[in-house]
């Protein structure tokens, strides 16, 4: 795997950070179905999660891709969605948690 992305995860929630991370990879991974099936409100739903929840988790990066996601599914670009929802996949791919010292 190359380019791995370490994050902090903030004080407090550690506990929560892993399990978060595992339901937004199970959650991207249906994502290309719904676009398949032209369910924009889905991943608009889906991105929207993502908007609010990705900064307060220690991910500032899934927040501003849900944001344009959200955006993008509200216009029901299906060209577009398909690149960001291989760039979400990507990045959840490469994304680990630094451990703590």
């Amino acid at each position: 795997m190359t380019n791995v992305i370490y994050v902090e995860m903030p004080d407090g929630i550690e506990e929560l950070v892993p399990a978060f991370l595992a339901t937004q990879r199970e959650g991207a991974a249906g994502l290309a179905a719904m676009l398949a099936g032209g369910e924009f409100d889905a991943i608009r739903r889906f991105a929207h999660n993502l908007k609010g929840t990705g900064t307060a988790f220690g991910f500032p990066v899934l927040s501003e891709m849900g944001v344009r996601m959200e955006r993008t599914a509200r216009e029901g670009n299906a060209a577009d969605l398909r690149g960001q929802i291989q760039d979400l996949r990507d990045y959840l791919e490469r994304v680990r948690l630094r451990p703590r010292a």
